[in-house]
């Protein structure tokens, strides 16, 4: 039962054996179809990467003259702003003349019209003077007329009957030389007060004059001291124009300045700046290229671990088939035994056989030698016992010996799991190491 046992275990390990050899043919084409694949891609990134880094160097390269050209472009905007800034100035100053200008304008007409509104209030002032006059000659006219009349109807009333007609004349007289009187004398005021009007006016004007020439002077130093200002002003912004034009040629042309060293500075300046550009760009590429050197090894490491589980596969079918001789082995030995077990029997028959027949033949011939019979007999049953004793010593040893095989065997079923064991560690830690980097890889500032 055991041989059946350890035979179905053979048979199933053969089987296994096969399919482990077909998988591993299998896997090693896939393999090598990767390892083609691989160099095909790895042949194909570093024609791209070539291409990429002449495109990265040549798209450096236009940056830097892009920022040439900005900076450039930024200079003349700067240069164009301060000029702005001049003209703004200059604008503002202008713009602050002309409102003192205006200022003055207005103070000016201010002034006339003040100088309008005292001559007004100068005629409204004669207006309500002749009125008081012509108000005050009104009461004085009607007065006297209402004292005319009523001297006349007393008069009239007194001398109706009497008074001839030559004293009404006369009367008539008196009362028109009267009234003439008061006319002239009327007449005369209305004299004095226009020259006291005039004698007013004259004054006012007079005054209006010599304030007018004042304000003629004050305005001339004004207009003079502004008039030296404003060309002074001129006369620094078209320096000041000046002097930006030639800062600008200066500021486009580097080798106008008088120093061609300069200019050849400027060259090797760009020149290195150029270099240094490309070496920026190889050194990106490099660094680049080292992670992706970092990631295939990583990617080693793992292929590696998968080749070790495998090779623990492999170990497997070796140590299956170091087992199998072993119990060939261990098999042939109890063959063997058991051949010689047989034989030692047959040999035991042979003998007792042998032993009896001529037991038999000297009790015919020796009736009288029942000493020697018995002596016989007795190591007759001796031999029987050290045979029996033999045979289970025979025995003892030959289950020993399985058991031993047994033992060997069962030591070599679990030294090969802890190789299996060992193997699957030892991936397992190949497999933690790449995880490892790939977070290295990950994590790790550029």
């Amino acid at each position: 039962m055991e041989q059946r046992e350890l035979r179905g275990q053979l048979e199933r390990m053969k089987e296994r054996l096969s399919q482990a050899e077909a998988e591993k043919h299998q896997a090693a084409e896939y393999g090598l179809r990767l390892l083609e694949s691989h160099n095909e891609l790895q042949a194909q990134l570093e024609e791209e990467q070539r291409v990429m880094t002449s495109q990265l160097e040549g798209l450096e390269q236009e940056k830097f003259s892009l920022q040439r050209d900005v900076e450039l472009k930024v200079k003349l905007l700067e240069s164009l702003s301060a000029e702005y800034e001049s003209c703004k100035t200059s604008h503002a100053l202008q713009i602050d003349a002309l409102h003192q200008q205006m200022e003055r304008i207005a103070s000016r007409d201010l002034q006339e019209a003040r100088g309008k509104l005292e001559l007004l209030k100068g005629e409204a002032e004669e207006a309500r003077l002749a009125q008081r006059q012509a108000e005050r000659k009104l009461e004085q006219q009607a007065t006297l007329l209402e004292a005319r009349g009523e001297e006349i109807r007393a008069f009239s009333q007194r001398h109706h009957e009497t008074a001839s007609s030559e004293i009404l004349v006369l009367q008539v007289e008196n009362a028109e030389l009267l009234e003439h009187k008061a006319a002239l004398t009327q007449e005369m005021d209305d004299m004095r007060y226009r020259t006291e009007q005039l004698e007013l006016s004259r004054t006012v004007l007079h005054r209006q004059v010599e304030r007018l020439q004042q304000e003629k002077e004050e305005d001339q130093r004004v207009a003079v001291s502004y008039f030296n200002a404003l060309e002074k002003a001129r006369e620094a912004n078209q320096e000041l124009q000046q002097q930006l034009s030639h800062a600008l040629q200066q500021a486009q042309d580097p080798r106008s300045k008088g120093n061609s060293l300069f200019g050849e500075l400027e060259d090797r300046r760009v020149e290195m700046e150029r270099q240094l550009i490309s070496v920026k760009v190889q050194y990106k590429n490099l660094q680049k290229q080292h992670a992706f050197t970092k990631q295939q090894h990583c990617r080693l490491k793992l292929q590696i671990g998968t080749l070790l589980q495998m090779k623990c596969g492999q170990v497997d079918l070796e140590t299956m088939q170091r087992l199998q001789a072993m119990l060939d082995q261990r098999n042939h030995e109890v063959m063997e035994l058991l051949k010689k077990n047989r034989e030692l029997e047959e040999l035991n028959s042979v003998n007792l056989v042998g032993s009896d027949m001529q037991l038999g033949k000297s009790n015919s011939d020796l009736g009288d030698g029942q000493y020697y019979v018995d002596l016989l007999k007795l190591k007759l049953y001796e031999t029987r016992q050290q045979l029996t004793q033999l045979k289970e010593n025979s025995s003892m040893q030959r289950m020993k010996h399985l058991a031993e095989s047994q033992n060997v065997l069962d030591l070599e079923r679990k030294l090969f799991a802890l190789e299996g064991q060992l193997q699957e560690s030892q991936g397992g830690t190949m497999k933690l190491q790449v995880k490892l980097d790939e977070l290295q890889l990950k994590y790790e500032p550029e």
